[in-house]
């Protein structure tokens, strides 16, 4: 689930954006404190995508992300997605 500020204009537009993604290899490598409440997850995985919906055209990447996870009633929401340790999001396949 994403926060309000990174749900983009509407569920469909975000819908749209991600029809033709699937993930794969996911992998949680680490869950830190953060600032307030938040907790920074560490999270790696590969997807694959037409090239019309992918970074820089691409049909395949591998992600290295940074997910600031923030509480939501009984569960947490996506607040800010960055590279891990301030790197690249992604490289492509």
């Amino acid at each position: 689930m994403l926060s309000p500020k990174l749900r983009g204009p509407s569920w469909s537009s975000f819908a749209e954006g991600t029809s033709t993604s699937y993930d794969d290899q996911v992998t949680l490598l680490s869950v830190t404190p953060g600032a307030g409440q938040s907790v920074i997850a560490h999270v790696t995985f590969t997807s694959v995508q037409a090239s019309d919906k992918g970074p820089d055209g691409d049909t395949c990447d591998n992600w290295d992300l940074n997910y600031t996870l923030i509480p939501s009633g009984d569960s947490w929401l996506i607040d800010k997605v960055l590279g891990h340790n301030g790197g690249r999001t992604h490289t492509r396949c």
